[in-house]
């Protein structure tokens, strides 16, 4: 503590001195003190401040401190802020060419290697032709060498980059390529001309270098020299020189030269073997060529596949303009059938009805793949003044046409019914009627089905009910919210028997997920119908519970303890000091679940087991859909079937485990654990479609 507070002290008065314009008078034992700072985390930002605004007299003892173990990281970064502000601010405390002599100095005459590899980089911001040369000289120290290639990048005077040239010419290959992408940074004349030369090197390491150099420095001079390359250069030194071409065409776009930039990208375009170089070509080329492009793309379009075509089918859809529709438009009368399909799609995503008359003569297309594009394209722009042309193509299409268009279909008659709902609502549906009867692909179906209920006419009823069935749950889902969306629409008075019929049906289908049933339940119970949800899911509400055991982060998990060995309803059970029994729960949740909180003394950090008994009349494959808060694993007849170990809140029906009953009584066991706030189980069994089963459940009591 009291070198802090003496640290403090010293801190105060070296900012008083800075406030005073006399920092320059600190001193060395004040300088001393300072640096020894740097060591203590609550006072070293200070310090580094404080020897900042030391400015000169603090460079010789920060350079020691970059020597000593314990400085090096803080004594580092307190130079580079001091030589920063000397080179951006100047003035007589933060001499420039003071600071900067002296560490020409250090490294011409100090042994100590990081001491001068600390000096080399600083020159490289401070420095100018006084620095060139002994930074120039380091070069022939192998543990300098990347510091002073770095510094003479920096230094502004040309004689840096003729050092850095007259070094290259006789390094190997690794240094000239560390030195050529200095070179390309630094961008001036004699850097150019020495990476144009270098761009024609025997060695391909060196050709590459060179190229990316010369992107790098963005003189256009070096533009024809760099497409040649990507042309016909070397295959390892093509893809830089490729990029170094898309680099050089943004900086002719930036200088204004639109002309050569255009001229750039449109021969990349045709030069890149990368998919990214092909794809920047092509965004560059549509960039500065705009709607007078549209035609170099659709040359181009199918050439490359995959993303290449993707990208310039986003390029032709964003072109601006009617003429640029007209024009891709004229292009599919003439192009090949995988064309075709590409421009049709581009002709949707433009939404322009001057296209419009293209897709509907493409979806009576030769090519069946043009047909469904076209259908696909059609769904695209929204129009309803297309929906004739679906419709058409869904009665009269191939198979997969029929499938585009009836896609397509359930995506128009959304925008039918917006329009005019009483004029269009009876063909939209009688569309959505055939769908269903189609052999289409599930989602067209439930697409179909989620416009039914947002209709919810009865005039629907029948042709849902038969999905309700399906063999695919999905697709039962879709029909059953269907389903009920109309029975929901009906009216009470004069339909009260049929709508009570079908809310029946969808509950004992298990057509629903458990979630959604409640709100079926009120519209029965409304109807006066029986509302007993538990019962109608099938749920096991006759239990009886046992616990608990300590169960630290869930490590009980797979600890047995005596209910996984013998369950005896009567026994008690003793265990140390504490006696345990089964205890009888019969919940009435509505969703079946037992709250074990109220029937075991530990509550958190702990686990518990529930039994129950079921009968079945035959042997039979079922389905356990279980929910638990926290983990839980399940034993059928002895048997674990299911486990789920972690923090988790009970939902219903959240595990769906398949499993055999026999004929006869089947014992159920589910341990549940704990680790703090609600604990609650629930189960219930269905057939493997989902629909509930009324099993025989052993009363408890």
């Amino acid at each position: 503590m009291k070198t802090t507070r003496q640290g403090c002290m010293v801190l105060a008065s070296a900012v008083a001195t800075v406030a005073c314009g006399t920092a320059s008078a600190a001193s060395d034992a004040e300088i001393t003190t300072l640096i020894k700072q740097l060591r203590d985390g609550a006072t070293q930002t200070q310090a580094s401040l404080a020897l900042v605004d030391i400015g000169l007299p603090a460079v010789k003892p920060l350079l020691d401190g970059t020597c000593t173990k314990g400085l090096e990281t803080w004594s580092r970064d307190t130079l580079l802020r001091l030589v920063m502000r000397a080179r951006d601010k100047g003035g007589p405390v933060l001499d420039r060419s003071k600071i900067a002599a002296l560490l020409v100095e250090t490294v011409k005459k100090d042994k100590r290697a990081e001491a001068r590899r600390a000096s080399v980089r600083m020159l490289g911001l401070i420095g100018r032709d006084e620095a060139v040369s002994v930074v120039a000289a380091a070069l022939r120290d192998k543990g300098l060498r990347a510091d002073a290639i770095a510094s003479l990048q920096q230094i502004p005077a040309n004689s840096a980059a003729e050092a850095l040239i007259g070094f290259a010419k006789s390094a190997s290959a690794s240094d000239r390529c560390s030195v050529l992408h200095s070179l390309g940074l630094r961008g001036c004349k004699a850097s150019i001309k020495y990476l144009t030369a270098s761009a024609q090197d025997k060695d391909a390491n060196v050709q590459v270098a060179a190229v990316q150099g010369l992107g790098q420095a963005g003189d256009l001079s070096a533009l024809p020299l760099v497409l040649a390359i990507a042309e016909k250069g070397a295959s390892q030194v093509k893809p830089a020189a490729m990029e170094a071409s898309l680099r050089l065409a943004e900086a002719a776009l930036k200088a204004g030269k639109k002309d050569q930039a255009l001229a750039a990208y449109d021969k990349a375009m045709g030069l890149a073997t990368d998919p990214l170089n092909r794809i920047a070509a092509i965004a560059g080329y549509a960039r500065v060529a705009g709607k007078d492009g549209t035609a170099r793309l659709i040359g181009t379009l199918g050439k490359r596949g995959g993303e290449v075509d993707r990208q310039i089918m986003g390029e032709l859809a964003r072109m601006p303009g009617r003429d640029a529709t007209l024009a891709i438009a004229q292009a599919y009368k003439a192009a090949a059938a995988g064309a075709r399909a590409k421009l049709v799609t581009i002709l949707g995503m433009r939404r322009d009805p001057a296209g419009f008359s293209t897709l509907i003569a493409a979806g009576k297309d030769a090519d069946q793949n043009v047909q469904a594009a076209a259908m696909y394209a059609m769904a695209q722009t929204g129009q309803t003044s297309l929906a004739a042309a679906v419709l058409d193509a869904l009665s009269k299409g191939a198979p997969k046409v029929q499938a585009a268009a009836a896609d397509a279909y359930t995506v128009i008659a959304q925008r039918l019914l917006s329009e005019d709902r009483a004029r269009n609502e009876p063909k939209v549906l009688a569309a959505y009627h055939d769908l269903l009867g189609r052999k289409l692909e599930r989602s067209t179906k439930i697409a179909a089905l989620d416009g039914i209920a947002l209709i919810a006419s009865p005039t629907s009823a029948a042709a849902v009910e038969k999905l309700l069935t399906a063999d695919d749950a999905r697709l039962r889902t879709a029909a059953a919210r269907a389903y009920i969306a109309i029975a929901n629409k009906m009216n009470i008075k004069k339909d009260g028997p049929k709508a009570l019929a079908m809310y029946n049906r969808v509950i004992d289908l298990g057509a629903l997920p458990a979630s959604e049933m409640h709100t079926v339940l009120v519209r029965l119970m409304a109807l006066g119908g029986k509302a007993d949800l538990a019962d109608r899911l099938g749920m096991i509400t006759q239990w009886w519970v046992i616990g608990a055991w300590p169960s630290k982060d869930y490590d009980a998990f797979d600890k047995p303890f005596f209910p996984e060995k013998e369950v005896n309803l009567t026994k008690a059970y003793k265990e140390g000091k504490r006696t345990l029994k089964w205890k009888p729960v019969a919940t009435k949740h509505r969703e079946g679940r037992v709250d074990l909180l109220p029937h075991v003394k530990r509550k958190t950090n702990a686990v518990a087991y529930g039994y129950a008994e079921v009968t079945s009349d035959r042997d039979q494959d079922v389905v356990f859909r279980t929910g638990s808060d926290d983990g839980m694993k399940l034993w059928v007849n002895g048997k674990v079937v299911f486990g789920k170990n972690g923090p988790r809140s009970l939902a219903v029906d959240m595990d769906t485990i398949p499993v055999k009953l026999k004929k006869g009584v089947n014992k159920v066991l589910i341990k549940v654990l704990n680790g703090g706030g609600g604990w609650e189980f629930c189960a219930r069994v269905t057939t493997k479609d989902g629909r509930p089963l009324k099993l025989k459940v052993r009363p408890a009591k």
